[in-house]
């Protein structure tokens, strides 16, 4: 039996002030058109590169990856460059962050989880 780690779920709240700043990596070791927006360390949402068929229009995908019920905005879509794609990541942090001061709650981010050698795990 092979146990595989899961990641934690960690609250972060906003007392006041900016948002703290997005960070960049790669997804996955491979370092291919993926990357995930963290905040010290912790998940906040993912762009990665695709190409749409029939027409083989490349667009970038973005999405929040947190779980949080009530934050009023869109979790994801699709653009054409990787820079309005991490415009929208950018903006949807911003709005996370205000709506964390203005409802008194937190935003609940991920710590990947610890694969140790790398992802994926052994099978």
């Amino acid at each position: 039996m092979q146990l595989i780690p899961r990641p934690t779920y960690v609250e972060v709240r906003n007392t006041g002030g900016d948002p703290p700043p997005l960070t960049w990596r790669h997804t996955w070791p491979e370092r291919g058109p993926d990357f995930v927006a963290t905040v010290d360390g912790l998940t906040f949402g993912r762009i990665h590169k695709r190409t749409s068929a029939p027409t083989e229009a490349v667009l970038w995908a973005w999405s929040v990856t947190i779980v949080q019920a009530g934050l009023p905005f869109v979790r994801s879509g699709a653009v054409p460059t990787k820079a309005e794609a991490v415009a929208a990541l950018r903006e949807r942090w911003r709005q996370a962050w205000a709506w964390s001061g203005e409802a008194g709650r937190g935003v609940i981010l991920t710590r990947p989880a610890d694969y140790g050698n790398g992802w994926p795990p052994a099978a």
